[in-house]
């Protein structure tokens, strides 16, 4: 795979999984309640391992999609 190609895939996936953990907050409301800092950095750590293992299936898809449709798969990493 391009190294081009591989470093715009890591960044829109790095993006992907910063937004995730931004809606997760947000939702869960960690930071509205007095939990001690270890706590609510434990509970983040476990949504970003569980993120992370549904992201390495998308991953795999990420790379066979970029070698069936190189042009396609251009196009939509820049789109997003």
């Amino acid at each position: 795979m391009d190294s081009k190609m591989e470093q715009m895939m890591d960044e829109y996936l790095d993006k992907k999984e910063q937004e995730a953990l931004l809606a997760y907050r947000k939702r869960v409301g960690l930071d509205r309640i007095k939990l001690p800092k270890d706590i609510i950095e434990t509970v983040e750590g476990a949504f970003l391992i569980g993120y992370q293992a549904g992201s390495i299936d998308g991953a795999e898809e990420m790379k066979n999609l970029s070698k069936v449709d190189p042009v396609g798969f251009y196009n939509w990493i820049r789109s997003e």
